[in-house]
């Protein structure tokens, strides 16, 4: 395991409440396969016992909810808030007075999960694991100094793992020592 004390990265764990969620970023440049490792992170990290929450952050100011469904339209109307439901699936959709904090809303949204794997974030706090393929860049998106381990299918030699992007066992694994490691964290994991 790799000490952070000294490289700058920031602590695993939100600022709020008593047990909050592990925290952790997966970033890199858009086509990198963020999204496909996420969500196969997500199964193997719940057959491991972790309540899992994944926030999608993005940068530019545009919605999520589509422009031509209900819920757009109403949003476009001024509502404040604008629920979707269905036997399926509940969607709150929020127009923020301000840009949100990411700690805000895993406080708000996510305080019954052990660990919220965040795509994007690249500028926020949190341990960051980068995700790069050799074919979609030459060099990675953030200064490895930030970085708790790359996913790449190149090879790096930059002081912190260099995690194959085929092994999402292994990456689960090592996203589960960094929880598990931190001195506040659950002995159920």
């Amino acid at each position: 395991m790799i000490s952070h004390e000294h490289s700058g990265i920031s602590p695993l764990f939100g600022t709020y409440g008593e047990q909050p969620p592990a925290i952790v970023a997966i970033v890199g440049r858009s086509g990198s396969g963020k999204t496909t490792l996420i969500e196969a992170l997500v199964p193997d990290l719940m057959c491991r016992g972790f309540r899992v929450g994944v926030i999608k952050h993005h940068h530019r100011d545009s919605a999520f909810d589509v422009a031509d469904k209900d819920t757009g339209r109403f949003s476009r109307s001024g509502a404040e808030i604008v629920v979707g439901m269905s036997p399926a699936q509940v969607a709150v959709f929020r127009t923020p007075s301000r840009s949100p904090e990411i700690d805000a809303v895993v406080g708000e949204h996510m305080t019954d999960t052990d660990l919220v794997l965040i795509e994007g974030g690249r500028s926020s706090a949190y341990p960051k694991i980068e995700v790069h393929r050799a074919d979609n860049s030459d060099d990675l998106l953030c200064d490895p100094t930030e970085l708790c381990a790359i996913v790449s299918d190149a090879s790096w030699s930059v002081g912190v793992p260099v995690l194959d992007p085929a092994a999402v066992s292994a990456i689960a694994g090592f996203i589960a020592g960094l929880v598990c490691s931190h001195p506040t964290a659950s002995a159920a994991h």
